[in-house]
């Protein structure tokens, strides 16, 4: 988030009609077994501003969602079923009126030394870095030479490709080759952080690529890996260039060598219809918090502290070990900065050593440039996002 963008933000918000309100994708908070489902596309609902004075009948999921957004939560699924733990009332009718009180746990905050160097940290990765833009450039350019080379090659197809994810690929590689060399000569003066995660991203993209082209034939699933990393490139190269391949969504969303996805720790990918891209190749600040679904339901709002290890990598890398990093203070609760991208969470209990897995998408969680902005976006351009993952 820039500083410049800001400032002109700040000015506009005093002009009448610039406070408008962005749409989100359906969610199941109403859902209910007894109640048929839709089967036309619902129109997104819209955010509200909380009107504690004059009340009016609002539906529960925009209400519901309107109130996570305002105390800055990403609204994930997982999000959504705590709200629903916790707001059982409400969750049986379509609407409730807007002051209706939405119960959430307890967010303690960060300790203030970990707020610092946090806030550091984050200000010092939204800084240009020489050395890996130097990378990226030749990483861009092979990424060009393999793209188009894997994509006029014959190579051999093992197993049977239903969704014929191969021949998805081939199409692709050559556009979003293209724009990934584009934004190489456009990552001079961004984020240091996101360079470098889209730098690691596309070197293995290489090596797959590279692979498949020395040995002649490629199987289904290693079609489908690079499509899952074509996907997260995708994002990552239209965070710095706003360059975007159209993908469709619905062919990542499954498991990369983790198991054990519980309910709420899910893909929560929205169309490409339907998202609007950051724009901003800043990384962000978020709090990390882990609750356990049976003290939820057993009215424990509070959540355990010092209790589970949270690590993160690109979804498509979640197979490989050395592609995971470990948040270094034990959750709940913990924070990090992460760029524009899509992360595999793991969250492994230390006291039963179970491991929970989790693919969330934080590339929407800067603040939405059609939001009214505030002096305070001018003071502090990285506010703190809340992040909430439920386990059994």
């Amino acid at each position: 988030m820039k500083l410049y963008v800001a400032v002109v933000f700040f000015f506009l918000s005093f002009f009448p009609g610039f406070d408008t309100v962005t749409g989100q994708t359906r969610d199941d908070v109403n859902s209910n077994g007894n109640r048929p489902r839709d089967t036309t596309k619902p129109k997104p609902p819209r955010y509200i501003n909380v009107d504690t004075t004059r009340p009016v009948p609002v539906e529960t999921k925009t209400l519901v969602r309107s109130v996570l957004k305002l105390k800055r939560i990403i609204v994930t699924k997982d999000a959504l079923a705590i709200c629903r733990i916790l707001n059982a009332d409400i969750y049986q009718h379509d609407s409730t009126l807007s002051n209706h009180t939405i119960i959430l746990p307890e967010l303690p905050d960060l300790p203030k030394d970990l707020r610092r160097s946090l806030k550091d940290k984050v200000k010092a990765d939204s800084e240009p870095d020489g050395s890996a833009n130097i990378d990226f450039v030749q990483t861009a350019l092979r990424f060009d030479t393999l793209a188009n080379l894997f994509s006029v090659s014959d190579l051999k197809l093992n197993g049977n490709d239903r969704s014929e994810i191969f021949k998805k690929v081939k199409v692709v590689l050559p556009p979003l080759a293209r724009n990934a060399k584009q934004a190489s000569g456009k990552t001079r003066k961004k984020s240091g952080a996101t360079v470098r995660t889209l730098n690691s991203a596309v070197n293995s993209l290489n090596k797959m690529l590279r692979s498949s082209i020395d040995s002649g034939g490629i199987s289904v699933a290693q079609a489908q890996k690079i499509y899952n990393l074509m996907f997260d490139v995708n994002i990552l190269v239209s965070s710095i260039d706003d360059e975007e391949i159209r993908m469709d969504s619905s062919l990542v969303a499954q498991k990369n060598g983790t198991a054990k996805i519980f309910l709420a720790a899910s893909y929560s990918l929205l169309p490409p219809s339907e998202k609007a891209l950051a724009g901003d190749d800043d990384p962000s600040r978020f709090n990390i918090y882990i609750f356990r679904n049976s003290l939820l339901s057993a009215g424990d709002r509070d959540p355990e502290m010092d209790m589970y290890t949270v690590s993160y990598a690109i979804p498509a890398l979640a197979d490989d070990p050395t592609a995971w990093q470990k948040i270094q203070k034990p959750a709940s609760t913990t924070g990090a900065s992460f760029p524009p991208a899509r992360f595999t969470f793991s969250v492994k209990d230390n006291r039963t050593g179970k491991v929970y897995y989790s693919t969330e998408d934080l590339y929407n969680a800067q603040k939405d440039p059609d939001e009214k902005w505030t002096i305070m976006d001018w003071i502090d351009p990285h506010p703190v996002y809340r992040i909430m993952f439920l386990i059994p």
